[in-house]
């Protein structure tokens, strides 16, 4: 269900619940349509609409790491993924329609780097710096909006920057200019499940996002790519606000294919306390659709969702269908 039907289905049953079961009411709702929270607690999401499963949601992201660590390399092969539907990192990607600003990498090592990551019959449309900067000078104000109308009008579902310097002629420093540049980005990804993804770096000191605190707040994902101390190997640390539960993973360099692959966890996440809440209610309960199961753990329906899928793609749940229905069954490991 995409979030504007959600969005309808909401007012359809605020229209059709009696006011008097609500003790709470406003005297003038001046014209706001609001909602009332025991509505809202009534609605039944879909799951999360992953790119990457896991690890990738919709709205704005940012990847940043040390300069040549590896993150165009990195950003190039998810474009790979998501243009065929293959997998990421040990993970399943939705295939969807790509867009990629390549305004670092020329034609030539992009094309060099897309014959060693294996590029056959994928296809993505790339927009090079000296094109970006033609037609649109900078995603900032005019340019900015006439850019969001080609990205609508060619239905692209995917926006790789690469990388986010030289998209914008703000000031990464001040908080009031990158709240001015990325809010209304990151708006506009998460209310139409569209994914926008930068390329960005840390300052020459810390481990931080180069810039004001506002880019690291707005985001809703952020994938630290980097190398552990002491020969520990390289890791892509993945926080935001639709994942479970921070991840720190385990990645190796493939350098004859110039990619990345997933080694395992630095600090194994498992099964969380709340997936186990769900995997026990499936177990005692039976077959069980989702508000059904946020009801038995206690948990909003939303987050619910979220775990139910998790648990689903490591194989400890599987989803069935009864009379039009959707419910989820717990899948005996013995």
């Amino acid at each position: 269900m995409s979030k504007v039907m959600a969005k309808l289905l909401i007012t359809e049953k605020m229209k059709s619940t009696n006011p008097s079961e609500r003790s709470l009411t406003l005297k003038s709702d001046w014209g706001i349509n609001t909602i009332n929270s025991l509505d809202l607690l009534e609605m039944d999401f879909e799951p999360i609409p992953w790119l990457v499963d896991d690890f990738l949601g919709p709205g704005l992201s940012i990847i940043y790491g040390e300069p040549k660590i590896g993150k165009s390399l990195m950003v190039l092969q998810l474009a790979k993924a998501i243009s065929s539907g293959e997998t990421f990192l040990d993970k399943e990607v939705r295939k969807r329609k790509v867009l990629y600003l390549a305004l670092e990498d020329y034609p030539r090592r992009l094309n060099q780097r897309m014959i060693d990551q294996l590029w056959k019959g994928n296809e993505i449309i790339i927009i090079t710096e000296d094109e970006f900067k033609r037609i649109f000078s900078t995603l900032d104000l005019e340019g900015g909006k006439m850019f969001l109308e080609f990205f609508i009008e060619n239905e692209f579902d995917v926006l790789i920057i690469d990388t986010f310097s030289r998209s914008t002629m703000k000031d990464q420093l001040k908080n009031e200019d990158m709240t001015m540049f990325l809010s209304p980005i990151q708006n506009f990804a998460g209310k139409k499940d569209k994914y926008i993804i930068f390329v960005d770096h840390p300052p020459k000191t810390g481990k931080s996002i180069f810039g004001s605190q506002a880019k690291t707040a707005i985001a809703d994902t952020i994938w630290h790519l980097y190398e552990k101390e002491d020969g520990k190997g390289f890791c892509l640390d993945m926080e935001g606000r639709d994942l479970d539960q921070p991840y720190e993973l385990k990645i190796k360099r493939n350098i004859t294919r110039k990619t990345w692959e997933f080694v395992g966890y630095f600090d194994d996440p498992g099964i969380t306390h709340q997936e186990d809440r769900i995997l026990i209610a499936l177990r005692e309960n039976g077959p069980t659709n989702s508000l059904e199961l946020s009801r038995l753990v206690n948990k909003d329906p939303g987050n619910t969702n979220k775990r139910i899928h998790k648990l689903e793609s490591r194989g400890l749940i599987k989803q069935i269908h009864n009379d039009g229905k959707v419910l989820y069954e717990f899948i005996d490991q013995d």
